[in-house]
């Protein structure tokens, strides 16, 4: 004989079994039965809390990796332009540079000086002179390295050949390099006296080393005769 307990089972009752071992039975069927539980055990919560902390760690070290990068890149820009910047003023004064022998007062000296390259010479430029001096065009212009930082700066100073102050600016700094070369028309030398030239070199090379190896060069010719 089979009864359905109220558990959900069937239970089997032997021919002589009492109503007592019956209702034994239907108890016996209802404590046995498991009982699903529907939440997280604490060791569920632990383990997920685990994995997303590596997650969000990773996450953090691809970020932080990222704007290293991008901080990176925008620093090579700035020093890249700087760089150029130099070099463009360098050349257009060079393409302005004028000496005469019958002047004194005008003057191109090339040399090498504190292991890099320094250069003074007479441009027309477009700088306003100071008040009182004698109205002129011509500048006196000079680059020079010091050695500072563990690298070389390099200043521009200008004067007025008439008057012969002297005002120093910084120009580039934190470079390895400067180099500057100068041709007559057939060969290349690191130096140039006009005095004893007795006239501008047809193109100044200029050579730019920054800390990090990049090298920047230009080339300029001397326009005025």
């Amino acid at each position: 004989m089979r009864r359905l307990s109220k558990s959900g089972k069937f239970v089997r009752l032997g021919r002589n079994e009492s109503g007592q071992a019956l209702v034994e039975k239907v108890q016996e069927g209802l404590f046995q039965h498991p009982v699903r539980n529907s939440g997280f055990t604490f060791i569920e919560v632990l383990v997920a809390l685990a994995v997303g902390s590596i997650a969000l760690l990773s996450f953090y070290g691809v970020l932080m990796s990222v704007l290293g990068a991008g901080e990176r890149t925008g620093g090579s820009l700035e020093r890249d332009l700087e760089a150029g910047m130099f070099l463009d003023r360098l050349s257009g004064e060079v393409n302005s540079a004028y000496f005469s022998p019958e002047e004194p007062r005008t003057a191109f000296s090339g040399k090498t000086r504190a292991g890099a390259s320094a250069l003074e010479f007479t441009s027309y430029s477009a700088e306003p002179q100071r008040e009182g001096a004698p109205s002129t065009d011509l500048m006196a212009i000079g680059y020079f390295a010091k050695h500072e930082d563990g690298g070389l700066t390099l200043y521009r100073e200008t004067w007025n050949p008439h008057i012969g102050e002297r005002f120093v600016s910084e120009a580039l700094s934190g470079i390895e390099a400067f180099e500057l070369s100068y041709s007559n028309g057939t060969a290349w030398a690191n130096a140039w006296e006009a005095s004893l030239e007795k006239k501008l070199p047809l193109a100044v090379r200029a050579r730019v080393v920054l800390r990090d190896g990049r090298e920047f060069t230009a080339l300029s010719r001397t326009m005025i005769r």
